[in-house]
């Protein structure tokens, strides 16, 4: 066999093979044995896009959710968090209410990430670093505490469940969540 034969059948050969699925050789009329979309959805897992779309949404309501407790809006703070996490701000507004105290509250430095995800894209943890620059007021509005300057952290978690982010809990001291 000459050279140049050697070559157009390598060439034929090459031109074959780079027509063949990455999957293999499957017999003409059937399925491969492997789907890889398939495979995905049942293992639980997510595609990095999706990934990365899930991340973005979840930060959007954890920000919007930290705006309305600094804001002190509580019907705002109302859709972004659980029926238990409201009942824990209500109460405590109510509390400093009573005692004729009102939270100003200031957060600057501020950093948020999601730092887990699940499997499944369904469940998050974020965490929230800050300087706490908050203090308290008389119902005046006359200073009565002073700001602390500390760098504090919450770990905020999060579901989705039928495509909405709602805050199901937020672990922090009992000093960051005043």
């Amino acid at each position: 066999m000459n050279a140049t034969r050697v070559l157009t059948l390598t060439a034929t050969l090459l031109v074959a093979l780079a027509a063949v699925p990455l999957g293999g050789c499957a017999p003409r009329g059937s399925s491969p044995a492997v789907v890889v979309e398939q495979a995905e959805e049942s293992s639980g897992t997510i595609t990095p896009l999706l990934r990365g779309t899930l991340r973005r949404e979840a930060l959007s309501v954890a920000r919007a959710a930290i705006a309305a407790w600094l804001a002190d809006d509580l019907s705002a703070l109302r859709e972004y968090v659980s029926d238990e996490q409201m009942r824990y701000f209500t109460e405590q507004a109510q509390a400093y209410e009573a005692e004729g105290r009102v939270r100003v509250r200031r957060h600057s430095n501020t950093k948020m990430d999601v730092v887990q995800m699940s499997e499944n894209g369904r469940e998050v943890q974020v965490t929230y670093d800050f300087i706490d620059d908050s203090y308290f007021t008389d119902s005046s509005g006359a200073s009565v505490s002073k700001p602390a300057h500390a760098a504090r952290t919450f770990q905020i978690f999060m579901v989705s469940t039928d495509g909405r982010w709602v805050v199901t809990r937020i672990l922090a001291g009992e000093e960051e969540l005043q």
